[in-house]
């Protein structure tokens, strides 16, 4: 279990009493970021919000009729409260995990290794390892022509002085033509 500032009230369990306490969700939200205030408010109060990975479920996202219809009044009244305490947990769980979050030239959200817990375990001499997340990390990078070309060149570097390393040249050839 871990704590995070914020979850989907898809899948939420709360005390009844403490959900009273802090005043429910918010009417004036319209069906969008009512959870996320809410969260919000829990921690504000000095209670934790914890993610439990055991927890399965289905959720079938924004599939609501007129999901989107109230976005821009939702966002305005969400931004408006809390714009200036907002602190993405995003950076902090993914370091503590070893990986980072990498967005393409579209925007989308890519997670793989990170080249710090790779120079670690290089250091450790666990290159096994750090190949292992490498190439991992190059599948992620291959499938997605937008991934900036400075991400990709970085991580073909790390990948080659692995090989180097370990003795693998039969490896570091299609690397060198391509990095």
């Amino acid at each position: 279990m871990r704590e995070f500032r914020v979850v989907t009230a898809a899948c939420m369990l709360v005390r009844k009493v403490l959900f009273f306490e802090i005043g429910g969700f918010n009417e004036a939200y319209r069906n969008g970021l009512e959870d996320v205030d809410f969260c919000l408010k829990v921690w504000e109060k000095g209670y934790k919000v914890i993610y439990n990975p055991g927890s399965v479920l289905y959720h079938f996202e924004s599939k609501t009729p007129g999901r989107e219809k109230y976005e821009r009044e939702n966002s305005e009244l969400f931004f408006k409260r809390w714009g200036d305490r907002i602190v993405p947990d995003e950076d902090k769980i993914t370091r503590e995990d070893g990986v980072r979050i990498v967005y393409d030239k579209r925007g989308y959200i890519n997670i793989v290794y990170d080249i710090e817990l790779i120079k670690a375990l290089k250091e450790k001499g666990n290159y096994e390892m750090a190949i292992k997340a490498l190439e991992e990390t190059k599948r992620i990078f291959d499938g997605n022509p937008y991934i900036p070309e400075e991400e990709r060149l970085l991580v073909l570097k790390e990948l080659r002085d692995c090989y180097v390393h370990k003795g693998k040249s039969e490896n570091v050839t299609p690397l060198l033509l391509r990095g």
